[in-house]
């Protein structure tokens, strides 16, 4: 059985952060931080490797997670890397994520 790479075990470690039940000290907003910061680690690890098609889930994973925690402008710049992500082979990702983007709030940040 071959070993898992590197990017792999990041992205196992992200879904088990974001669905976590947390605990009893720890806030949501956290939890999906962080998860979200493994997920962005695991994308850039797909991109090395020219998995193109994982980076941009991982990126997309990583948007979503922004979103739950209210961190617009990182979610539409994660948003943003799943599409440049899925540009180099799948312009129907491209497109939906690019679109899934939502305007960023220059108030915020």
């Amino acid at each position: 059985m071959p070993s898992k790479s590197n990017a792999q075990i990041l992205l196992e470690k992200a879904d088990k952060k974001a669905n976590s039940s947390g605990g009893w000290f720890t806030s949501s907003s956290s939890k999906y931080e962080e998860a979200g910061d493994l997920f962005q680690q695991a994308a850039n690890a797909f991109k090395l490797e020219k998995l193109f098609k994982e980076a941009g889930d991982s990126f997309a994973r990583e948007a979503e997670c922004r979103e739950l925690c209210s961190e617009s402008n990182e979610a539409a710049n994660a948003w943003w890397n799943a599409s440049k992500a899925y540009k180099k082979g799948f312009p129907d990702r491209a497109f939906r994520s690019i679109n899934s983007s939502p305007p960023a709030n220059p108030n915020l940040d």
